[in-house]
């Protein structure tokens, strides 16, 4: 182990892990954009012109993005127990690691949704055609930068702590101990959305005649569920069994 890694072992695994995260999210993200981008583009440019436009930031905002990081985060931080606790970094300073990776992507990821979002309102604003969502938001429109980004952060993070977890559940309880748990995790990395009252749960209120919680209570409360996650993982990872990998 390098001298940087025994001062700061926390900070050295992050920055060894982000680069390949970043690039992958990179990936994604631009594949992602261009399908619908085009999508957006026959929509407004070849089809039938009406009197507003569905968001496509929406859209993409509110699909795949979720799942991907979600997947990114279990794989990832599952396995940065196997390769780096048999170089002497400890379970506390891994759980740093990984927090810093979860919340630092959720961040970067809202940050281009909540850009895509004003790219969108720039390119629709002199059409005159106005944006309509298909589900409920903490903002009332695109140009609320900061309440676009506080709302996809807190989802983005709940799905991201969400794949850790279930990785944690599985590692510390195995294959049929994680698949009996792998329901109750499902829905505590529902809740922040469900507290925000937004997407397809929004929707679901929305039907049900139900009234979301104020913005002022749902955000902290949101943010909570997000923290009772990690903290779940902290207490995962200090029980979890180790292997240490064989030459």
């Amino acid at each position: 182990m390098t001298t940087t890694t025994r001062r700061s072992p926390a900070l050295t695994v992050t920055r060894l892990v982000a680069p390949t995260m970043l690039w992958i999210s990179a990936l994604y993200l631009a594949i992602a954009i261009a399908v619908f981008t085009v999508i957006a583009y026959v929509e407004l440019g070849l089809g039938e012109r009406t009197d507003e436009s569905t968001s496509h930031a929406e859209l993409l905002a509110n699909s795949s993005p979720r799942f991907f990081l979600g997947s990114l985060a279990l794989i990832v931080t599952s396995t940065l127990l196997a390769h780096y606790l048999p170089m002497g970094v400890t379970r506390r300073q891994l759980f740093w690691a990984g927090t810093t990776l979860a919340l630092g992507g959720a961040a970067v990821a809202a940050a281009v949704i909540a850009g895509l979002f004003l790219v969108e309102w720039f390119v629709l604003d002199g059409t005159g055609i106005p944006i309509t969502y298909r589900t409920p938001h903490l903002f009332d429109g695109s140009t609320q930068v900061g309440t676009v980004f506080l709302e996809h952060f807190i989802a983005l993070a709940a799905f991201m702590v969400l794949g850790w977890l279930i990785g944690s559940v599985f590692g510390r309880y195995g294959g049929w101990g994680g698949l009996g748990l792998l329901l109750p995790c499902l829905l505590l990395g529902l809740l922040p959305e469900a507290l925000l009252g937004v997407g397809w749960v929004g929707q679901a209120y929305d039907a049900l005649g139900i009234e979301p919680l104020p913005t002022a209570a749902s955000v902290p409360l949101g943010i909570a569920a997000v923290a009772v996650m990690l903290l779940l993982n902290h207490r995962l990872m200090r029980d979890m069994p180790l292997r240490r990998p064989t030459s």
